[in-house]
C-alpha cells in the first residue's frame, strides 16, 4: 500500500484542495502517477516514447518513402542559410495571399467565382505576391530595422494589453495579432535584416532573424487553425462546461465516496489500515454508509444518493486495482503557518 501523500499548501482551503487532487487524479492517470511518486511512471513515459517512435517507422515514414524531406542528415544538410531563407520567404508569401485572399467576403460573387475556377484563383494569388515584391518590400526595405521594430510591436500587442482588451479586439476583428498585416510584414522586415547580415557577414545575427521569421510564421499558422475552427470548438466547450456544471453534486458525492474507501478499510487490532478484501465488499460498505448519510441529511428515510450505485461500484474497482498497484488517493494537505518568531505551525487536514 502507498504511503498517504502529503502536499504542503498555504493558500487553498485544505478540504477543497484535497478533492480536487482526488478527482484530477482519478481522470488524469499521469498526474496520478507523478502525485504517487510511482516508479512506474517512468515506464509508462518510456513507453509512450517508444510507442511513438514505432507509430513513425511504420505508418509515417513510408509515407515519405523516396521524397526529399527537410528532415534527417540529408535534408538538414541542405538547410544552409540561403535555402532556409528561400524557404522561409516562401512561406511568407503564403501567409501574405491566404491574409488577402481571405479578406475577401465570403460566398462574394469575386470569392464565388474564385472557387469554382481554381485556375483563375492561381493567377490571383499570383497577382498578389506581385503587388508584395512591388509595393510591401520596397517600403520595408527603407527601415533600418524593419524585421527588430515590427517585431517588437507584434509582441507588445501579444503582450502589452490586458486580457479583456485582447478578447474584445479578436471579438471585433475576427483575428489575432499573429494574423494581422503588422505581423506579416514582420516576417519580410526580418527576412530582409537577415540578408542585410548575411551581406554583412554577420551569420549569428542573420541566422537568429530566421529564427523569429520562423517563429512568426508558427503563430501565424497556429492562430489560423484554431481561428478557423472557433465557433466550432466554442460551442464543443460551452457543452462540456455545461455538462460538468451538472455533474457538480455527483462529484461532491464521489469524493466523498473515495474518502470513504480509505476510512472503513478494515483494520488490524492494532489499527492497522488493511487493503479491502475485494472491490464488491469495499462498495457494499460505502454504499450503505453514502444512503445513510444522505437519509440524514434530508431527513427522508427514501433517499438515496444522487448517484447511480453502478458509478461508486466502478469507482471502487478503479481504486482497487489502485490499492493492489501500490497506489493511493489517500491525500493529506499540510498548512505551514510561520509565526513572528519564524516558528513553523503544522496542521493536517
Amino acid at each position: 500500500m502507498s504511503d498517504r501523500q502529503i502536499i504542503k499548501d498555504e493558500a487553498h482551503p485544505r478540504a477543497d484542495l484535497r478533492r480536487a487532487l482526488q478527482r484530477e487524479a482519478l481522470e488524469n492517470d499521469s498526474f496520478f502517477r507523478i502525485l504517487n511518486n510511482t516508479t512506474d511512471s517512468q515506464q509508462l513515459d518510456a513507453k509512450q516514447i517508444d510507442e511513438a517512435f514505432k507509430f513513425v517507422d511504420a505508418e509515417i515514414k513510408p509515407q515519405y518513402s523516396g521524397k526529399e524531406t527537410l528532415l534527417y542528415k540529408k535534408g538538414r544538410s541542405n538547410r544552409n542559410f540561403e535555402n532556409e531563407r528561400r524557404r522561409l520567404w516562401q512561406r511568407a508569401v503564403v501567409c501574405y495571399q491566404i491574409y488577402y485572399r481571405g479578406r475577401l467576403k465570403a460566398e462574394s460573387e469575386f470569392d464565388t467565382y474564385l472557387l469554382d475556377h481554381p485556375t483563375v484563383n492561381q493567377e490571383f494569388l499570383k497577382l498578389l505576391e506581385s503587388a508584395l515584391q512591388t509595393q510591401v518590400v520596397p517600403e520595408l526595405k527603407k527601415h533600418e530595422a524593419p524585421g527588430d521594430d515590427l517585431y517588437l510591436l507584434i509582441n507588445n500587442l501579444l503582450r502589452g494589453v490586458t486580457d479583456d482588451d485582447s478578447i474584445e479586439n479578436i471579438a471585433n476583428s475576427r483575428t489575432t495579432p499573429p494574423q494581422t498585416t503588422i505581423s506579416i510584414f514582420g516576417m519580410f522586415g526580418l527576412l530582409i535584416q537577415a540578408e542585410r547580415y548575411q551581406n554583412q557577414g554577420l551569420l549569428h545575427e542573420a541566422y537568429s532573424c530566421l529564427l523569429d521569421v520562423n517563429n512568426l510564421i508558427g503563430m501565424y499558422d497556429g492562430a489560423r487553425y484554431l481561428m478557423d475552427r472557433l465557433p466550432a470548438v466554442a460551442a464543443k466547450i460551452r457543452a462540456k462546461d455545461n455538462a460538468k456544471k451538472s455533474r457538480s453534486q455527483k462529484n461532491i458525492v464521489k469524493s466523498r465516496a473515495i474518502d470513504l474507501f480509505y476510512e472503513l478499510r478494515p483494520k488490524t487490532k492494532d489499527r492497522k489500515p488493511q487493503l479491502w478484501e475485494s472491490a464488491d465488499k469495499a462498495f457494499n460498505n460505502i454504499w450503505d454508509k453514502l444512503v445513510e448519510e444522505a437519509i440524514q441529511e434530508s431527513g427522508d428515510q427514501n433517499t438515496i444518493p444522487c448517484i447511480s450505485e453502478g458509478t461508486i461500484k466502478s469507482l471502487c474497482q478503479k481504486l482497487h486495482r489502485f490499492d493492489k498497484d501500490g497506489r493511493s488517493l489517500d491525500i493529506m494537505i499540510m498548512s505551514a503557518l510561520i509565526d513572528d518568531d519564524g516558528e513553523e505551525c503544522r496542521s493536517e487536514h
